[in-house]
């Protein structure tokens, strides 16, 4: 009974706080208790404007856009996918560069058809996916192709198959890591040259024994009918500083992803989300409660209801990523250990709402978000009490534990039952050898694991103080043994005289 009347106080408060938050923002904050179960939570991130191109001049309006990537340069390069081109904007969302029409190889003029993918380098070399030309391009600032590969010849591709190359990263060594559409072998590696090298990151083909069992005794027509168990496609890639590759895909099958959620499976066998190695291996960090995986309440008997799509991610220096859902038009912000941190946007057409999220990218402290649909970018702007959780996180990455608990603490008094700020607050009080005060901020938060690191260092602690009075303790009691026992023989021997 105490479990259905706390049930029921968390949704009353959640439907209140949904009503009184309409009122300022468009969407609901909230975040996942250790039940699995949304909890209100104070704003993140709201939104700050919405940027449709240049509004002085129609030609420069966005259609479709699909991709967009910050350079080095602090500049914006956008797919405009429906517009057949990439725009190049400023910090102030001014557009300064249209790429529409380049030089090719031959020197002619060549225009780009449905670009999808865009990448620029430290060198000002900007990679382009041109799609539908089958092609990946390398330009400079002068718009002259330096390097191209068209329809590359793979083994393990048929004849038939067709180049349709999407998003692209780069490596420092010049090395391009490219997704392409109906090809599920993983993600193309190109070397500097743009000659093909490898597959790497396959996602793992998951087969249930069900699956298994109905395969082994159906017929040849209704095998036929069957979905094929084949590896998915991933949909978007992002590089990290450190140079791990991102990969999202969006094609899991929701009964899985509620099986995931609802045994708290932190395997990575189900998962949108991958952070890989220049090996292909899955290194993605999945200590939270719950694996990173977008909206845990899951609809799996409504048609329309379903799992997350997860469509693009986008980390920080300090390890904290964010995915991009198509399906709610949401945000999820994780830190590096795989715990939920904050949520924002959602689906509609209010500012601030989306329709067709695209493409995810932090641009200075904001984030935004393209949308395909709304042909728009839309910008998230920090509040308080983001920054002051991305500010904790950011002063514990320095090693700066002290500063770090003070924010924690500092969260708190903003958001009462925010678990992870009492994690947060636990690890500040482990680095400070507190084990006791860690101890009881792991059980606040929930945090089982660490709250036995910290039950272990306590203990050894306490082994440390009074292990010498605990010596002392025995060796007088051995001594005390020994003295009765020589005591009695001496008794026992005047006793036999």
């Amino acid at each position: 009974m105490k479990i259905i009347r706390s049930v029921l106080l968390i949704f009353v408060a959640f439907q209140i706080f949904t009503i009184l938050a309409g009122a300022q923002s468009p969407y609901p904050s909230y975040v996942y208790n250790y039940e699995g179960q949304p909890v209100p939570a104070p704003y993140s991130y709201i939104p700050a404007r919405v940027v449709y191109g240049n509004e002085t001049a129609e030609k420069y309006r966005l259609k479709e856009p699909e991709d967009f990537f910050v350079g080095p340069d602090g500049l914006l390069y956008i797919c405009d996918t429906g517009n057949n081109r990439v725009l190049v904007m400023t910090k102030e969302y001014k557009i300064i560069r249209e790429i529409s029409e380049v030089v090719g190889i031959s020197g002619a003029a060549e225009t780009l058809n449905k670009p999808v993918g865009v990448f620029v380098t430290n060198a000002g070399e900007i990679y382009i996916s041109d799609t539908d030309n089958n092609r990946i391009i390398v330009i400079n600032s002068d718009n002259q192709v330096l390097k191209q590969v068209v329809s590359p010849k793979i083994e393990l591709l048929s004849e038939e198959y067709i180049f349709l190359p999407t998003k692209l990263v780069v490596d420092i060594s010049g090395r391009v890591y490219c997704l392409a559409r109906n090809m599920n072998y993983g993600i193309m590696v190109f070397d500097k040259e743009l000659n093909f090298e490898s597959f790497i990151g396959a996602n793992k083909v998951t087969v249930s024994p069900i699956e298994l069992f109905w395969k082994a005794i159906s017929t040849k027509e209704q095998k036929d009918k069957m979905q094929l168990f084949v590896p998915t496609e991933y949909n978007n890639v992002f590089m990290d500083q450190d140079r791990f590759i991102y990969a999202t895909t969006n094609q899991l099958d929701k009964y899985k992803v509620w099986s995931t959620i609802s045994s708290r499976d932190l395997s990575g066998q189900v998962s949108p989300i991958r952070r890989l190695n220049l090996s292909g291996d899955d290194v993605l960090k999945r200590n939270g409660n719950y694996p990173p995986i977008g909206d845990l309440s899951i609809n799996i008997v409504d048609n329309d209801g379903g799992a997350s799509e997860i469509i693009d991610v986008v980390a920080d220096s300090q390890g904290i990523y964010s995915i991009l859902d198509m399906r709610q038009g949401r945000v999820f912000s994780y830190d590096a250990d795989g715990n939920l941190l904050y949520t924002f946007g959602g689906i509609g057409d209010e500012i601030g709402t989306l329709r067709g999220p695209s493409a995810i990218e932090k641009f200075g402290d904001n984030y935004i978000v393209l949308d395909k649909l709304k042909s728009s970018i839309t910008v998230y702007s920090p509040t308080d009490y983001g920054n002051l959780i991305n500010s904790a996180i950011t002063s514990y990455t320095n090693r700066e534990f002290d500063k770090s608990t003070e924010l924690w603490k500092e969260v708190l008094t903003k958001n009462a039952v925010c678990e992870y700020a009492y994690v947060g607050l636990g690890k500040g009080y482990l680095r400070s050898k507190e084990y006791q005060e860690a101890m009881n901020c792991f059980k606040l938060g929930n945090d089982r694991r660490y709250y036995s690191k910290a039950l272990k260092l306590h203990m050894g602690e306490l082994v440390d103080q009074y292990f010498g009075y605990f010596a002392t303790g025995i060796l007088v009691l051995l001594a005390g043994i020994i003295i009765f026992v020589v005591l009695y023989r001496r008794k026992k021997v005047k006793s036999n005289e």
